[in-house]
C-alpha cells in the first residue's frame, strides 16, 4: 500500500522530484515497483534529485550509540542504476534523518516511514501529503541546503512559517538548524496545554520536553494526557544514557513513564533478529490562544439559546470573515456562555509572533458585524464584554490561557543553595509553605512573590505593551523538597502576552534589546516567552532566599534603594 501511494504521488510530478531519504532498502518486487516509478518520471522529462544519508566508515567511533540501532544500509550502487541525480549527505556525528518528497515545488509527501520493507509492513508510522506551494517552498529550501553543502550540520536553517492548509495551520521545522528551538517550542506547547495531550513516539529523549512532562506528572491541571512509546527502545535509551553524559535524563524519563498514563508497545527492535516491528510514529498535539470576547444581545433568553446552535452551523463562515482581516491570525474556536438574554463569547485565535490584541479585535469586529447582518435575532453586540479580561488578571485566563502559557523550572541541589544563596533547601521550602498559607489568607490570585518586577523590566526594555503586565504577571508557583535534599521549583505563567515583531518591538532601542537575545522578528515569540519566564523564576528564587537569609533589607540598603 505504501509503495502504491508513493508511486501515485511521483506519477503526478511534471517537472521536478526532490527526495531526502534516510534509509533506502527495498528488495524486489517492491524495489522494482519504486524503481519503475523513477524511470517513468524521468521518461516524462521530470528532473529527479535524491539525497541520502551517508554511512560512516566507523559508526562506533564514540559519536554513535549502536545499541539503539545501526546506521542505515543504503546501497549507492542501486541508486546509480536509476536515471536520477544522487548525493550522499555526511551524517557525522549526526544523521540526515529526513523522509520526504517534493513534487513540482507544489506538494510534499512526508512522515516517519523510512523506505524499507520493515518500515512499510511491520512498523507503525505516520504518512501525510500536503498540497501547498508555501509549505513545499520550505522543504525545497531545506533540500537545497543539503544538496549544496552535502553536510547535515549545515542544514535546517529555514525559518518556520505558519501557513494555512485547509482548516489547519502548518509550520515546517527542520533540524539541526532549529533543533534546540523546536525542542523548546514543543516543550512550551506541552506546558500550555489546556485540555488534552497525546504523544506517540518510539522514544522520548529531549531534555526540555522530558522536563515539562515530568512537571505535568506532578501537576496535571486536569489535563487528559496519553503517551504511547516503544518499550524496548526506551529500555535501550536507558542503557545508553547510563554510559554517557546524558545520565541526568534517566530520572526524568523514569518519572514520566512511572507517573503519566504511558502505554508501552512491545516490539522487536534493531539488533535482536531479522524481523523488526518497532513503533516508529512521532506525533504531538497541544493548544494555545489569544482572545476577543464580544457579547451578543437578544430580546429573550430563548433567542439567545437558539443563537448558540446557529453559531455552530455557521462557524466556517465566521472563521472566513474573521481571518480575511489578518495575514497571520487564525480563529481556533469560539467559546459560548449564556447569561439571561445575552450570549458571552470568547473568540480564540492563534496570532503567530504578534501579541495579537489589535489583530483579534479587528478580526472579531468583522465577524460580529457579519453575524449581526446575517442573524435577525441579534439586536446588538458589544465587541468586548470583559470576558477576555484584557489588561486584567482573571481566573478565566489562569484556566484557559491568554497569550502564551509558559513553565520555567529548576532543580537546585542543597549544596548550591547553601553556597550561593546562604540558605538550605529545607529553609526555603518551609518559607514557601508559610507564604502559600499567607496567600490563601489574603485571597491573592497567585502565590508568587514578585513576578511583575522582572516582567515589567523586560516589557519596557523590549517594546511590549506595558499594560499587559497586569495579566502577564499572574504566576503559579510550585515547590518540592526532594528526598535527597534537592529543591525543585517551578513558575507557570498562564497568560503571558509578548511579541517579537510589530508595535513597540520595532523601536530602535527596544529592537536592539530583542536582537541581543536573538528574539527579534518572526519565529521568535516562544523563545522570548521562555526568557521572560526564566527571568521570573530567577527573581522568585532570589527574593525567596533573601527573605530567608535575612538579606532582603540589607541588600536594599547596600544598593541604595532604601535611601
Amino acid at each position: 500500500m505504501v509503495a502504491g501511494r508513493i508511486v501515485d504521488f511521483m506519477a503526478a510530478a511534471e517537472e521536478t522530484l526532490e527526495l531526502a531519504l534516510y534509509d533506502i532498502r527495498l528488495p524486489d518486487p517492491v524495489g522494482q515497483v519504486v524503481a519503475d516509478a523513477f524511470r517513468d518520471a524521468a521518461a516524462r522529462g521530470v528532473k529527479i534529485r535524491l539525497a541520502y544519508n551517508d554511512v560512516p566508515e566507523n559508526p562506533d567511533d564514540g559519536h554513535f550509540l549502536p545499541a539503539l540501532h545501526p546506521p542505515p544500509e543504503t546501497n549507492p550502487e542501486i541508486l546509480s542504476a536509476l536515471p536520477i541525480e544522487t548525493r550522499a549527505i555526511s551524517g557525522i556525528p549526526d544523521l540526515m534523518h529526513h523522509k520526504y518528497i517534493v513534487a513540482d515545488g507544489k506538494s510534499v509527501w512526508t512522515g516517519s516511514a523510512n523506505w524499507s520493507v520493515y518500515s512499510w509492513t511491520r512498523q507503525e508510522n505516520v504518512l501525510v501529503t500536503i498540497q501547498s506551494p508555501e509549505i513545499a517552498a520550505s522543504y525545497r529550501q531545506n533540500f537545497e541546503e543539503l544538496w549544496s553543502t552535502g553536510d547535515v550540520e549545515k542544514s535546517g536553517k529555514s525559518e518556520p512559517k505558519r501557513v494555512p492548509v485547509g482548516d489547519a495551520t502548518v509550520a515546517a521545522w527542520f533540524t539541526p538548524g532549529h533543533g534546540e528551538e523546536l525542542a523548546q517550542h514543543i516543550s512550551s506547547k506541552l506546558g500550555g496545554a489546556k485540555r488534552r495531550i497525546r504523544i506517540a513516539s518510539p522514544v522520548l529523549t529531549s531534555g526540555p520536553i522530558l522536563g515539562t512532562l515530568a512537571e505535568l506528572a506532578d501537576d496535571r491541571r486536569g489535563l487528559d494526557i496519553g503517551l504511547v512509546v516503544d518499550e524496548p527502545q526506551c529500555d535501550r535509551v536507558f542503557e545508553q544514557w547510563e554510559r554517557t553524559q546524558s545520565k541526568w535524563k534517566v530520572p526524568l524519563l523514569e518519572k514520566v513513564i512511572e507517573s503519566l498514563p504511558v502505554s508501552g508497545k512491545r516490539s522487536v527492535p534493531w539488533g535482536t533478529g531479522e524481523v523488526r516491528d518497532f513503533m516508529h510514529a512521532k506525533v504531538t498535539v497541544v493548544d494555545d490562544a489569544m482572545q476577543r470576547a464580544p457579547a451578543f444581545l437578544f430580546e429573550s433568553a430563548r433567542e439567545a439559546r437558539d443563537f448558540v446552535a446557529w453559531l455552530d452551523g455557521h462557524i466556517d463562515d465566521v472563521r472566513a470573515v474573521a481571518e480575511s482581516t489578518t495575514g497571520t491570525g487564525k480563529l481556533r474556536d469560539i467559546q459560548r456562555f449564556n447569561v439571561g438574554r445575552f450570549v458571552y463569547t470568547r473568540f480564540n485565535y492563534t496570532t503567530g509572533d504578534a501579541a495579537g490584541q489589535n489583530m483579534t479585535g479587528k478580526a472579531t469586529w468583522a465577524a460580529a458585524e457579519w453575524i449581526k447582518a446575517e442573524n435577525d435575532d441579534v439586536t446588538d453586540y458589544m465587541l468586548e464584554a470583559q470576558l477576555a479580561t484584557d489588561k486584567k488578571h482573571s481566573h478565566m485566563n489562569t484556566l484557559h490561557t491568554r497569550g502564551k502559557r509558559v513553565v520555567a523550572e529548576a532543580l537546585l541541589p542543597d549544596a548550591v543553595l547553601q553556597e550561593v544563596m546562604r540558605v538550605t533547601s529545607k529553609q526555603v521550602y518551609r518559607a514557601r509553605q508559610i507564604s502559600n498559607l499567607g496567600g490563601m489568607l489574603s485571597g491573592t490570585a497567585a502565590f508568587a512573590a514578585h513576578p511583575a518586577n522582572g516582567i515589567a523590566a523586560l516589557f519596557i526594555a523590549t517594546g511590549q505593551d506595558a499594560g499587559n503586565v497586569a495579566e502577564s504577571h499572574a504566576a503559579l508557583a510550585y515547590a518540592e523538597l526532594r528526598d535527597n535534599g534537592d529543591y525543585y521549583y517551578s513558575i507557570t505563567l498562564p497568560s503571558l502576552i509578548v511579541a517579537t515583531h510589530g508595535g513597540g518591538t520595532g523601536l530602535a532601542t527596544q529592537r536592539e534589546c530583542l536582537e541581543l537575545m536573538g528574539c527579534y522578528g518572526t519565529g521568535k515569540a516562544l523563545k522570548f516567552a521562555e526568557i521572560v519566564a526564566a527571568t521570573v523564576l530567577c527573581g522568585e528564587l532570589s527574593l525567596g532566599s533573601a527573605v530567608v537569609a535575612d538579606e532582603w533589607v540589607s541588600s536594599h540598603d547596600k544598593f541604595g534603594r532604601n535611601r
